[in-house]
């Protein structure tokens, strides 16, 4: 049997939502839960469908959406579709993690972007003139320069802690190598600046109880930490959830860096990742074998309908052909099974076809 899973292009989630409402109750919710929580936008949790429970309180439909702001935990029934965008106010371009299923995630981002910084005073106290930096590496391009014996104030650090971020007085954000330049003061107390991690909820644990409860993220670029992985990711769509002490990341689409544990594991659509949480330390991330297409059977990927996801296409049980043209008549392409993902990008609409 061969399922497609997605909505763009008005391909829908042909077989998941066939066999998974008995299963998993919020699927019979997705059709007119899509066009909830349209225009959520960086900084907000939106519910779908169902109810949550926010810091012990409940979350209704009544209230639909409210800032992340000062929430530290969310919890979903087993009916309960909620989405939230981890990012700055108002970004449309922030992540997008859909809840689904009884789950619950608890926010451990303790930072405020909002925050005034810690600042030090950083001299040139060299020889020779200072390159300042449009980003925090070596091969970024020199903005403008730092005159011998002249000083500025640096408002924030790399994640590394080898660059110091400086705001010009005409308002531009450049970057100096903290080893060429004198400092007064402690850099360790500077914001790191270049973290992406940097808003609340974007840091966060996740519990799910069975297999219909599990977060869902997308995005063209960003990322999110979860249980202490960061997930990079990079036009992808991705499924998380969490058992037997385990973390588990399925990538859909796209590309992620998963990283952890001082490792970096890449993976592409079709692939699985996986991080070990033992007593909630995560360990290093490992890429398992291409996990099957069934494996996605509870995902109610039609929520996150867009043109990083406009369909993917595979088989549920035993292997099939792939033909060169919509119909047995043409020649055979390949076979494939239940470990192969391909994106569809259309369809046919001929008698010997579809």
């Amino acid at each position: 049997m061969i399922g497609l899973i997605g909505g763009a292009a008005g391909l829908g989630q042909a077989w998941a939502q066939a066999d998974a409402p008995a299963v998993c109750p919020y699927f019979a919710q997705v059709e007119s839960a899509r066009t909830t929580c349209g225009d959520v936008n960086g900084g907000q949790l939106c519910l779908n469908a169902g109810q949550v429970e926010i810091d012990g309180a409940a979350f209704g439909l009544a209230d639909a959406v409210r800032s992340l702001d000062g929430i530290t935990r969310v919890s979903g029934d087993v009916d309960s579709l909620a989405t939230f965008r981890p990012g700055a106010t108002g970004d449309a371009d922030a992540p997008t993690v859909t809840l689904f299923g009884a789950v619950e995630i608890v926010n451990m981002f303790t930072g405020d972007a909002d925050a005034p910084r810690a600042q030090v005073t950083v001299t040139n106290n060299g020889q020779f003139i200072l390159n300042l930096r449009a980003e925090s590496n070596a091969n970024s391009t020199v903005i403008t320069t730092l005159a011998r014996g002249a000083s500025l104030q640096a408002d924030g650090r790399s994640n590394d802690g080898e660059w110091l971020h400086i705001v010009l007085d005409d308002g531009r954000e450049a970057w100096v190598n903290a080893s060429v330049i004198s400092v007064e003061g402690e850099i360790g107390a500077l914001t790191v600046v270049d973290d992406p991690i940097q808003h609340p909820m974007q840091r966060f644990t996740l519990a799910t109880a069975d297999e219909c409860g599990g977060a869902l993220m997308q995005a063209d670029t960003g990322a999110v930490e979860i249980n202490g992985a960061r997930v990079a990711l990079d036009e992808a769509t991705v499924f998380a959830r969490t058992d037997d002490e385990m973390l588990t990341l399925r990538v859909i689409s796209g590309e992620v860096n998963v990283q952890t544990a001082g490792t970096l594991v890449n993976a592409g659509a079709g692939a699985e990742v996986r991080v070990s949480l033992t007593d909630d330390v995560a360990g290093a991330p490992e890429r398992a074998d291409r996990y099957a297409f069934a494996a996605l059977t509870h995902v109610p990927l039609d929520l996150l309908a867009s043109e990083s996801l406009v369909c993917v296409a595979g088989v549920i049980d035993e292997d099939a052909p792939v033909y060169r043209g919509p119909g047995e008549t043409y020649a055979l392409a390949r076979a494939i099974d239940s470990a192969t993902h391909l994106n569809v990008t259309g369809r046919a609409t001929t008698d010997d076809g579809a």
